[in-house]
């Protein structure tokens, strides 16, 4: 269970200096349940099987001869439970009982009959399968269905670990004035006496041996849940147009380029010395390439010059059903700042500069719809939601940056990083407290703390 709230709504709510709201949320079982039944047939079927003794009455049951049925059913019930909160999930099947069917039904009885097994089996709640047999009763419906429509009697074996019975689904005759027998009426009756129940049920067992199965599963049944949910929190900084001496500069010796890749639908690379880190990114003919090494920033800048956002992971595990409590298991943040800077120089395939002086202002163009959306998405994908995982879905191959020359800023408890987008050139922020104060000082004169 997933969702990513509108962001358009939660952008329009947000520059309007509301609350934090969820970007994203999801719910994963931990623990849950799921009932099984197996249904096999066979058509046609002659089985050895109890019948009336001539002479004895019906009901006497201490005969027994081959009989012809229209169909038998074997209906094997089961429970799974499954439990996600170990290093490696498990799966529990319980049996919950068999039932074996011999019918004696007319075609367009059978076809009923089936259709409305099938039903019931379906609708059947994963909490019903904690009794055997889901709580179904060889008497009850739809078995006692069979009665009604079986011109000749119908039997039933019902066997789990603990009990076992056999049960004779027949109609009621009496003969009426003229000679002719009438219906009057329907009835099951049971018995225990080994005798009768193992020719059921071993014989059920040998026709539908080899019968391949048809399977209905119900819906699981959560038991455990681990609610998950990003909640965000933003400040709009970035200018309309910014002077270049407004911008975030770049520190001395870092290299930030731009270039031609003819050909080129989408690459990437990263290579690190250590100290020094140089990448570059490139999609639909262009080449986007930096180097950075660790780095002072000033804080003023960053803070009060760029689209900032406290991003908070929070995650708790529920348990449903009788007791239920509900347990903190972790909340992570992280704060981000999105900050201008000048764009990249345009160089040529030796690297050689192509173009004049920087410009005397730029016009930074953020979608922040495109950037909360794809961000959602990536979030959806992931195994597991921290602190780690958002700052992935962050920073990696962001959208929405309509114009080029962006600095991406990442704090998290005591540490900071900074990222040269799209490039995935990252290196530490070397003042990484006085940065992430100035951003957390911010963020709290908007109430986003």
């Amino acid at each position: 269970m997933r969702a990513a709230v509108g962001v358009l709504a939660v952008v329009a709510a947000l520059d309007a200096r509301a609350e934090p709201l969820v970007l994203y949320t999801r719910a994963t079982p931990l623990e849950a349940r799921t009932g099984v039944v197996e249904i096999r047939t066979v058509q046609e079927a002659i089985a050895d099987l109890p019948a009336d003794c001539v002479g004895a009455g019906p009901g006497s049951y201490g005969c027994s001869g081959e009989q012809r049925f229209s169909r038998v059913y074997a209906l094997d019930f089961a429970l799974e439970r499954r439990d996600a909160r170990g290093e490696v999930p498990r799966v529990d099947r319980e049996e919950r009982g068999q039932a074996y069917l011999f019918l004696h039904l007319e075609r367009n009885d059978l076809t009923t009959f089936d259709e409305e097994l099938r039903h019931t089996l379906a609708g059947l709640a994963a909490d019903a399968f904690i009794d055997g047999f889901a709580g179904l009763s060889p008497q009850g419906e739809p078995f006692a269905r069979i009665a009604r429509l079986s011109p000749e009697p119908s039997w039933s074996c019902f066997e789990d670990g603990s009990s076992r019975s056999g049960s004779r689904y027949e109609r009621h005759f009496e003969t009426g004035p003229d000679g002719k027998r009438e219906v009057v009426g329907s009835g099951t009756s049971s018995s225990t006496v080994p005798a009768l129940v193992d020719r059921l049920c071993l014989g059920g067992a040998a026709l539908l041996r080899s019968a391949r199965p048809d399977e209905l599963r119900t819906m699981p049944s959560a038991r455990a849940l681990r609610e998950e949910a990003v909640h965000l929190g933003i400040v709009d900084g970035l200018p309309a147009v910014a002077r270049t001496e407004d911008l975030v500069p770049l520190p001395g010796g870092f290299s930030y380029t731009v270039s031609d890749a003819p050909g080129v639908v989408q690459s990437a690379s990263r290579h690190s010395d250590g100290s020094k880190v140089k990448a570059s990114f490139a999609r639909d003919g262009v080449r986007v390439g930096a180097e950075v090494t660790a780095a002072t920033f000033p804080p003023y800048l960053v803070a009060t010059r760029g689209w900032l956002a406290a991003w908070t992971v929070d995650t708790l595990e529920r348990e449903l059903g009788a007791r239920p409590s509900e347990t903190r298991v972790r909340s992570a943040q992280i704060r981000t700042a999105l900050v201008a800077t000048l764009p990249p120089t345009p160089v040529d395939g030796e690297g050689r500069p192509t173009g004049g002086t920087p410009p005397e202002t730029v016009e930074p163009h953020f979608d922040a719809e495109a950037y909360l959306g794809a961000i959602a998405e990536r979030l959806d994908r992931a195994a597991r939601l921290d602190a780690e995982t958002l700052a992935h879905a962050i920073s990696v191959d962001p959208a929405g940056l309509a114009s080029q020359g962006w600095i991406l800023f990442v704090c998290r408890e005591r540490t900071a990083t900074f990222e040269l987008l799209p490039t995935r050139a990252s290196q530490e922020v070397v003042n990484a407290s006085e940065l992430c104060a100035a951003l957390d000082r911010a963020l709290a004169r908007a109430g986003m703390e």
